[in-house]
C-alpha cells in the first residue's frame, strides 16, 4: 500500500516481458506501479539513507514520535520523469520537435510545452533563419 492524497491505495503489478539477446527465454520481469510512477527497487544506493532520514524528521526533538507510533513504513521511490508520462504536453513538445521541418512547426511544438517544463530553444534553418 502508499498513501496518495489522504488515501490508501494498492499499487499495480505488472509482468514485463523482455528478450534478452542470446538468452535462451524472456526474462520476465514485476514491475509496481503507482500514481506517481513505476518503483524503483534496489537500484539507488542511497535509498535506504533516504528513508532513514526521512524516519529521523519524524521525531520530535525529544526524542518522542509526532504521531506516538513505531516507524513501520516502508520507503520506497517512485519514477516521475518524462518517459513514463507519454501523454504529458511536454512529452508531446519532445516529440514533436524531432520532426520539425520549418519555424512554424517549432514554434508549435515548442508552445506546447511553455511554462511547463524550463528549457531555452533555439532555432535555426539552412535558409538563414
Amino acid at each position: 500500500c502508499y498513501q496518495h492524497k489522504d488515501e490508501w491505495k494498492e499499487p499495480e503489478r505488472v509482468v514485463e516481458k523482455f528478450v534478452v539477446k542470446g538468452a535462451a527465454e524472456p526474462v520476465l520481469v514485476t514491475v509496481t506501479r503507482t500514481v506517481h510512477g513505476p518503483v524503483m527497487e534496489d537500484t539507488l544506493g542511497r535509498l535506504g539513507a533516504m528513508a532513514n532520514a526521512v524516519s529521523e524528521q519524524r521525531k520530535r526533538s525529544d526524542g518522542s514520535r509526532a504521531d506516538q507510533e513505531p516507524d513501520v513504513f516502508e520507503y520506497k521511490l517512485a519514477y516521475a520523469g518524462l518517459p513514463v508520462r507519454p501523454r504529458s504536453k511536454a512529452m508531446l513538445c519532445l516529440r514533436r520537435l524531432l520532426d520539425v521541418h520549418d519555424f512554424a512547426s517549432f514554434d508549435a511544438a515548442v508552445g506546447l510545452a511553455s511554462g511547463m517544463i524550463s528549457l531555452n530553444f533555439s532555432f535555426a534553418s539552412v535558409d538563414g533563419h
